[in-house]
C-alpha cells in the first residue's frame, strides 16, 4: 500500500520533497475539503461530529480514485493521453465502489442523527441520482490534481506531463513530437548520438547507451530521469531507466533490451515496470 501510494524513485532529498507533496494532495486537501463541508452542511453541537465524518469519508473516497489511476496512468501516458483522460477514467473505474462507500458512511450519519441514505436504499436509488451525486466529487477530483500536477512541474503519479489542457478539454493531442532530445546528449560524443536506449548511474555520472555506442558524462541521474520520461522512458531501478520501447521481455527480476543487454528491475519498482510494460 505504501509503496503504491508513495513511490520511492530518487535520491533521498527527491524522496522527501514527493513524499511531502502527495502528502498534501492524497490526504491533507481531500480532508480539509470534507471537514469544510461537513462543518457548514450541520449546526450546532452536531457540528464537530459531521466535520469529522466528512474528512475521513473524502480522504477514503480520494485514496479510492487515486489507487485508481496508478496502474493505467503510465500506459495511457504512453499511448499520448494527457492527464485530464487519466484522472477520468480512474474516476470512473471506481465510481461503483465511490457509491458503496458515500452508503456506508450514510449509515454512520445516521448512527449521529443526520438524515442521509445508508446502504438499505441502495435498490431504491436510480442511476440518475447516483450519477448526480458524483458531480462534485468529479470536480473537486480534476481541480486538485491538475494544480497538484501544475505545482509540482507538471509531475503526477511519478510520470511528467506536458502542455496540461484545461479541465474543459477532453480532447486527445497527437502523439508526442519525436524529434525531442534529452538535454543529456548534448554531452554525449556527436558520433554516439542518437536514439536512446537507456541510461545508468554511475556516482555524480551518467552511462548514456544509444543505438551506436555508450558514453559516460556528467549529468544528475535524477535530470536524466525527467529527460527520459518524455521519451517514454521508465525507471525500472534505483540506477536504471529505460526507454518503453527497446525493452524486448521482462520478467519480475529484469528485463532484456533489443540491444541484448538485461537491466535488473529494483523491488520497489517492479509494480510500475509491470504497468507501464502491461
Amino acid at each position: 500500500m505504501i509503496n503504491a501510494l508513495f513511490p520511492f524513485q530518487g535520491g533521498q532529498g527527491s524522496d522527501i520533497e514527493r513524499l511531502r507533496s502527495e502528502f498534501y494532495r492524497l490526504l491533507v486537501a481531500p480532508a480539509a475539503i470534507g471537514f469544510i463541508i461537513g462543518w457548514t452542511g450541520a449546526i450546532g453541537e452536531r457540528r464537530v461530529a459531521s466535520a469529522c465524518i466528512w474528512s475521513v469519508l473524502s480522504v477514503t473516497s480520494w485514496l479510492l480514485n487515486d489507487l485508481a489511476a496508478r496502474p493505467i496512468a503510465a500506459p495511457l501516458h504512453r499511448r499520448g493521453y494527457p492527464l485530464i483522460i487519466v484522472l477520468l477514467v480512474a474516476f470512473g473505474l471506481s465510481a461503483p465502489f465511490s457509491v458503496l462507500l458515500n452508503l456506508s458512511f450514510g449509515d454512520v450519519f445516521r448512527l449521529w442523527g443526520f438524515e442521509r441514505n445508508g446502504l438499505s436504499s441502495l435498490t431504491h436509488l436510480s442511476l440518475g441520482q447516483m450519477a448526480s451525486s458524483t458531480i462534485a466529487p468529479l470536480l473537486l477530483w480534476l481541480t486538485i490534481n491538475l494544480v497538484a500536477c501544475r505545482s509540482n512541474g507538471g509531475k503526477l503519479f511519478g510520470i511528467v506531463w506536458h502542455s496540461e489542457p484545461d479541465a474543459s478539454s477532453l480532447s486527445i493531442p497527437s502523439a508526442p513530437q519525436v524529434s525531442y532530445q534529452p538535454a543529456f546528449m548534448k554531452k554525449v560524443r556527436p558520433a554516439l548520438r542518437g536514439r536512446v536506449i537507456a541510461v545508468n548511474a554511475e556516482l555524480h555520472y551518467v552511462r548514456v547507451f544509444t543505438e551506436h555506442g555508450e558514453d559516460l558524462v556528467l549529468y544528475r541521474f535524477r535530470d536524466a530521469v525527467t529527460d527520459m520520461q518524455r521519451l517514454g522512458g521508465i525507471q525500472v531501478h534505483r540506477s536504471w531507466c529505460v526507454t518503453a520501447q527497446e525493452v524486448a521481455n521482462h520478467s519480475a527480476r529484469s528485463l532484456t533490451l533489443r540491444n541484448g543487454f538485461t537491466v535488473p528491475i529494483g523491488r520497489a519498482y517492479q509494480r510500475n515496470v509491470s504497468s507501464a510494460l502491461m
